[in-house]
């Protein structure tokens, strides 16, 4: 056998142990997420397809696009390695769950909890879009969203309509709203409402009414290259197909 057919086999095993599935090491980390999961913060186990790779996510409810990625996990047909420094491998559901029931007291994970509790409790900062939900423009309009009203957008499923009230946030030569311009929908942390009407209650706020957009798919990673070429394929088989 030559190095190169050697390494085609690792690659090939690699790939077969990634692609293990929902088996029952995974069961433990979707528990792991609801147990973390609160009234202030939201947490899921993120993956990607055909890369064994899992991560659990925390963010303030409410606002999903300021997730932060905790721990991150490699599923093989064998057991599941926790990519801690150094990595840590587990063959038996048990001991996993031993292990994740000890580490969620430890002091940076208790903190970031409280961290993002607090941010939950806080508006959320929302832009009302010139453009289609998630493109920036240099005409976008930010806003505040209270909170009780951002934890309430969670809980509507997409197409439910929506009537609130957000705050202008006055900034030197931002843009301000203007009646004059159609406004494609409001970005608030994740969390869209479309089909929008917009009118000034007051100089500092504004009434949109609309319905709330189906949400994203997290990506597990979506600073990283792997995620831009996955983006950049989702694309590509849109417009062929």
């Amino acid at each position: 056998m030559t190095f190169a057919d050697h390494i085609r086999q690792r690659v090939q095993a690699g790939l077969s142990d990634a692609d293990a599935g929902d088996g029952p090491f995974v069961q433990v980390l979707h528990e792991l997420a609801e147990g973390l999961r609160s009234d202030l913060v939201g947490a899921a186990i993120l993956h990607g397809p055909r890369t064994g790779r899992h991560s659990l996510a925390l963010w303030p409810r409410g606002q999903p696009s300021r997730r932060e990625l905790v721990l991150s996990f490699w599923v093989m047909t064998t057991g599941i390695r926790v990519a801690t420094t150094p990595p840590i491998d587990f063959h038996d559901p048990a001991a996993l769950e031993a292990w994740l029931a000890d580490h969620v007291t430890q002091p940076a994970l208790l903190e970031s909890l409280v961290v993002l509790g607090e941010a939950a409790k806080m508006p959320a900062l929302a832009y009302l879009r010139t453009l289609a939900t998630e493109q920036p423009s240099v005409d976008d309009v930010a806003v505040f969203v209270g909170p009780s009203d951002q934890h309430s957008l969670v809980d509507l499923p997409a197409g439910t309509p929506v009537d609130l009230t957000v705050f202008v946030l006055a900034r030197p030569n931002a843009p301000t709203y203007d009646p004059s311009r159609s406004y494609g929908a409001l970005d608030s942390c994740g969390l869209s409402i479309g089909k929008l009407r917009v009118t000034a209650n007051t100089e500092s706020t504004l009434r949109i009414q609309g319905e709330k957009l189906a949400e994203p798919e997290l990506d597990p990673d979506p600073n990283s290259f792997v995620a831009m070429i996955r983006a950049q394929n989702k694309r590509l088989n849109a417009q062929l197909n």
